[in-house]
């Protein structure tokens, strides 16, 4: 994963809402399919509601690196920044973004609500990225 992708998850983990529509733009620019961008943000989405839903039920932050079997000598780090990032959004909040993000993936392969085939779905799927880091990304 190129590392302008990692910045890419730590912003919009960060709910720098901004900063993640400037490199979700370029990542699209420079050739990176958004059904891809969309399973990564996915799989960063996931982590942030499982932490989030460790944390508030009583969990203790040295069993994260546990919790989300991280691994190597970068873990300790890795674990504290996603339980800060984590901490940036409520349970509700990361559901949301999932569900949001489920549209922007239909979008990205020309999917209408309904399941109806979208026109224009070149436009449309990176559309629905900066719409959703617009409307869920950004802090409310």
């Amino acid at each position: 994963m190129p590392a302008s992708t990692w910045a890419l998850l730590d912003e919009i983990a960060r709910r720098r809402a901004g900063r993640a529509a400037e490199l979700a733009n370029r990542s699209l620019a420079e050739g990176a399919p958004l059904p891809v961008l969309v399973v990564q943000i996915h799989r960063r989405l996931r982590q942030l509601l499982q932490l989030r839903s460790y944390l508030d039920g009583g969990g203790e932050p040295g069993g994260v690196i546990r919790l989300l079997g991280l691994r190597g000598n970068g873990a300790g780090y890795r674990a504290q920044l996603l339980t800060e990032q984590a901490q940036a959004w409520t349970t509700g909040e990361l559901e949301s973004a999932l569900e949001g993000l489920l549209d922007v993936d239909l979008a990205s392969k020309g999917i209408a609500e309904g399941g109806r085939t979208a026109g224009n779905s070149a436009l449309r799927g990176p559309l629905a990225l900066d719409v959703w880091v617009a409307e869920l990304v950004r802090r409310g």
